[in-house]
């Protein structure tokens, strides 16, 4: 899955939520100082090892300047 967000430049915390098919969070990851310069592109990664790819639903994301 992939997730794009628009953000004008700043200090980000970035917020990965993965969900399974119910709804229910299986697991989160957080992105701490993420720093966006004017015309730039940030690319981050994140992956949850150790649940079948059937079992999981698009990830949640979010992202809030501090």
């Amino acid at each position: 899955q992939m997730a794009r967000l628009l953000a004008p430049p700043g200090t980000y915390q970035v917020e990965v939520q993965y969900l399974n098919r119910q709804g229910q969070e299986m697991s989160r990851r957080t992105f701490t100082e993420v720093r966006i310069k004017a015309g730039e592109k940030k690319f981050l990664s994140s992956r949850m090892v150790g649940s079948p790819l059937s079992t999981l639903r698009p990830a949640k994301t979010s992202a809030q300047s501090p």
